[in-house]
């Protein structure tokens, strides 16, 4: 999943995938960013069982900043040429089956907050709308701050909402509270097309990775194969 803001000479591009564990295709994603040169890679279900040498996943010309799960877990690639910082202090609620992390940035005058989040299957609609709330709350926070901030929130949802997402065919609570989050927020849903797509013959293909933003004007987004 690839999005590129085109509206300058200084523009980005933000590129995230499920990459179904970092250390098996490590070179992979290397190569891939050798050779399309993101600003912005994040990945998601990098099932790395512990972090004692996070040095193996360095990659030249990029900072690499990660959230490690078994099972599970997140990464961030950001080229060295972008200037950003963490914000740890919105990372506090960071759990397996609800993980992001959350940077700033700002191209030309355009100040941006970034978060990238894995949600599991797993998590209950419930434990859903509690994550998506605290998040809302970390918005209003952002813009009490900063009130002409840009948000972006993107990553892997794995939720359904037939009303609201291109090629879902099902809705389930988490999809309707996602759908509210993003109302509630400003936020437009961008990608239109089919990221999971299953190996099974009896399964759809579905929309699962989402970008929102509050200022959808400036992107094109494209999907295209796994790395």
């Amino acid at each position: 999943m690839s999005t590129n803001n085109g509206q300058s000479r200084n523009a980005f591009s933000l590129q995230f995938s499920n990459i179904c564990g970092l250390k098996s295709n490590l070179i992979s994603v290397f190569a891939h960013l050798q050779l399309f040169g993101p600003d912005i890679l994040a990945l998601s279900e990098t099932q790395v069982f512990n972090n004692l040498d996070i040095t193996q996943f360095n990659c030249p010309g990029y900072s690499f900043i990660p959230v490690f799960f078994p099972h599970r877990g997140i990464a961030l690639y950001i080229k060295n040429t972008l200037s950003f910082s963490r914000l740890k202090i919105y990372e506090s609620r960071i759990c397996a089956k609800f993980s992001f992390i959350w940077i700033k940035f700002q191209i030309n005058d355009f100040e941006t907050y970034f978060c990238f989040l894995y949600r599991s299957p797993e998590l209950s609609s419930d434990n859903t709308a509690t994550e998506l709330d605290h998040l809302s709350h970390t918005i209003d926070n952002i813009y009490s701050k900063s009130p002409h901030a840009e948000i972006i929130i993107a990553g892997d949802f794995n939720v359904h909402n037939s009303q609201w997402l291109p090629h879902s065919h099902q809705t389930d609570l988490s999809g309707q509270y996602t759908e509210i989050f993003s109302l509630l927020n400003g936020m437009s849903q961008l990608v239109d097309q089919p990221t999971y797509i299953p190996r099974q013959t009896n399964q759809q293909n579905s929309l699962l990775d989402l970008f929102l933003t509050t200022h959808p004007f400036r992107y094109t987004t494209t999907v295209s194969s796994p790395i």
